[in-house]
This record gives C-alpha cells, sequence and structure tokens, in this order.
C-alpha cells in the first residue's frame, strides 16, 4: 500500500512535469512568434526607410542633372540673346587714329 502511494506520487508529479513542459514551451513559442513580428515590423520599417531615401536621392540626381542642364545651356544662351560684335574693318582703324606727331628737332650743338 505504502509503494502505491509513493507510486501515486510520482505520478502526480510526472503530471505536473509535463504541465510545466508544456507551459513552458507555449510560452517559448509565443516568445518566437513576438519576435518574429517585431523582426518582419522592424524589417519593414527599414524597408520603408530604405525606400523613402532612395527616391529623396533619385529626386536630387534629378534635380542635379537638370542644374547641370540648365548650366551647360545658359553660357550657349546668353550668347545667343547677345547682339552681335560690332565688325570693325582694319581701314576704318587706320583712318580714325590720330596722326603719328613727327619727331622733335635735334638740340642745336
Amino acid at each position: 500500500a505504502a509503494a502505491e502511494v509513493r507510486l501515486g506520487a510520482v505520478v502526480l508529479q510526472l503530471a505536473a512535469a509535463e504541465q510545466r513542459a508544456e507551459a513552458a514551451a507555449e510560452a517559448s513559442v509565443a516568445a518566437m512568434d513576438e519576435q518574429h513580428k517585431a523582426f518582419q515590423r522592424t524589417k519593414y520599417e527599414a524597408g520603408e526607410k530604405l525606400a523613402a531615401e532612395k527616391a529623396k536621392r533619385r529626386e536630387a540626381e534629378r534635380a542635379l542633372r537638370a542644374a547641370e542642364k540648365a548650366a551647360a545651356s545658359a553660357p550657349t544662351a546668353a550668347i545667343e540673346a547677345s547682339p552681335p560684335p560690332a565688325v570693325v574693318a582694319s581701314e576704318e582703324l587706320t583712318e580714325a587714329a590720330p596722326p603719328t606727331p613727327p619727331p622733335p628737332p635735334p638740340p642745336p650743338p
């Protein structure tokens, strides 16, 4: 009879241990699920942030290319918009130049 009581106590202890192990396993699975959800959330947020940064970079690159293109065409546009320079023939320059004065006479000895 004492052996049966001892056996009953061991069976009860074993059942309690199994329940604790099952509860621990469920808690472990729940913790892993929560970690996975947190990881997925972080991964999604990081992906969104990366996509936003890439979009900003692409927009900045587009703006830079547009500015470079505008700067490259600006001198050409300024030249095209300015009046043509006056063309003066070399004969006109010589006719308009004042005559050179004669050299001074040598001093008397």
